[in-house]
């Protein structure tokens, strides 16, 4: 895993009186959605001590692939419960982004990418 932050990047982005904080994670072992929204959904959820009515949460998935998953697969709304009794839930969105994928090319057309590496070797 070259190349990649060992820490954390908050995203805010302003629109005139509203914001949205990101959370972004990686993960390298585990990229179950329900994992990765028991793990990591906490720290979105604090925000909504700040006002934000929803927390946003993006995990770059790092673990080994053998296929591409499908956007309904990597996307999910959850419930955190409040900290306090009495408190209000806050809802956190959870969107994984698949890394360590083969290119574009190589999926769309995995014949031809083959054939064409075997003419670039010498």
């Amino acid at each position: 895993m070259k190349n990649i932050g060992a820490g954390r990047t908050d995203i805010v982005l302003f629109y005139g009186a509203f914001h949205i904080v990101i959370e972004c994670k990686q993960e390298p072992k585990n990229a179950l959605m329900d994992y990765l929204c028991t793990r990591y959904s906490v720290q979105p959820a604090e925000y909504g001590a700040t006002d934000l009515p929803v927390g946003f949460l993006v995990v770059l998935d790092l673990t080994p692939k053998t296929r591409k998953a499908l956007l309904h697969q990597c996307l999910r709304v959850t419930e955190v419960p409040p900290a306090e009794p009495g408190g209000r839930p806050h809802a956190v969105i959870t969107v994984r982004i698949q890394g360590n994928t083969r290119s574009p090319s190589y999926s769309a057309t995995p014949t031809a990418y083959r054939r064409r590496r075997r003419v670039d070797q010498p």
